[in-house]
């Protein structure tokens, strides 16, 4: 009975070791997996970084050479400058229209001065 009895614990611890190993190697395989691919998207998100690096730089480049509040309020006053020349020569030019149409009018209704 002690080798039947020996046998049988053997093939327990047996059994409980291959099931041991078995766990083991799962949660080997699973972390490894788990590991390559958390590896796998830090790659990715580096390169995608990396290309946003470039892009800023690009952009703060660009932003150098943007006109600033200054520059705009200068160029706005003088578009007003220019609106109130365009006004004046507006005002100027009706006036000349209508000396003309009395010129025309004049000179249509045949009245000389002889």
């Amino acid at each position: 009975m002690n080798i039947e009895y020996f046998s049988l614990a053997f093939q327990v611890c047996d059994a409980l070791a291959t099931a041991a190993v078995g766990i083991y190697v799962y949660l080997s395989n699973k972390d490894k997996v788990t590991n390559d691919r958390i590896s796998t998207l830090e790659a990715s998100v580096d390169n995608r970084l990396d290309n946003h690096g470039e892009r800023v730089a690009r952009v703060e480049e660009a932003i150098l050479h943007v006109p600033t509040h200054e520059d705009l309020g200068s160029v706005h006053t003088r578009i007003n400058e220019m609106g109130q020349g365009v006004h004046t020569l507006t005002g100027e030019v009706r006036g000349m229209h209508r000396t003309l149409m009395l010129i025309q009018q004049h000179l249509l209704s045949g009245t000389s001065s002889k």
